[in-house]
């Protein structure tokens, strides 16, 4: 197949598998052979983690931002955004409009893919859909700006000692969160 082909494949499964939740035709862009992130086979590897994402945001779109080709390989960078107005991984809807960024590697073999290596801001999705506070790290922006200003003066002292100085803090912060939810 040739480098049009292949990035035609992959648009064609954003444009019209994703965005228009065709899942027979993902069904057909799938090879049997896909293995999932957890080692699944086949589409349903694919729509068992999409799945919860188009239930959770039911208006979901994808945009492909860029996509490159090179040898079997497709890249794509892309980005999404819906409305969080269904359960999503058994949490309430929030009513929030969610967006996301994420590169995907897709491996073609003939017409059919056969492996996706995804790369998304989890943290940034997971925090604009309420699963993980916004302010969990707290922020000092005062201490930094102190920091810098006495760096500036030839004081001694920068941001980044601060800084290398507060990440325990946020560390205990961010397993305290983890340990009571």
């Amino acid at each position: 197949m040739n480098n049009s082909q292949n990035k035609e494949t992959v648009r064609k499964f954003y444009e019209e598998c994703l965005n228009k939740k065709n899942f027979v035709l993902m069904r057909e862009l799938l090879s049997p052979d896909f293995t999932g992130a957890n080692g699944e086979k086949g589409a349903d590897a694919f729509e068992q983690n999409v799945k919860p994402l188009m239930t959770g945001l039911p208006d979901v779109q994808w945009k492909v931002e860029d996509i490159i080709q090179e040898g079997d390989k497709v890249a794509v960078r892309h980005s999404l955004k819906g409305t969080n107005t269904g359960i999503y991984r058994g949490l309430p809807p929030t009513g929030k409009v969610i967006t996301n960024d994420g590169i995907l590697i897709f491996q073609l073999k003939g017409d059919k893919i056969i492996a996706v290596w995804t790369q998304t801001d989890r943290l940034g999705f997971n925090q604009q859909i309420g699963i993980i506070p916004m302010n969990l790290i707290p922020a000092r922006p005062q201490k930094i700006r102190e920091a810098n200003r006495v760096t500036a003066s030839g004081r001694g002292g920068n941001a980044r000692n601060h800084c290398a100085r507060e990440l325990p803090v946020y560390f205990a912060s961010f397993i305290n969160f983890l340990l009571i939810t």
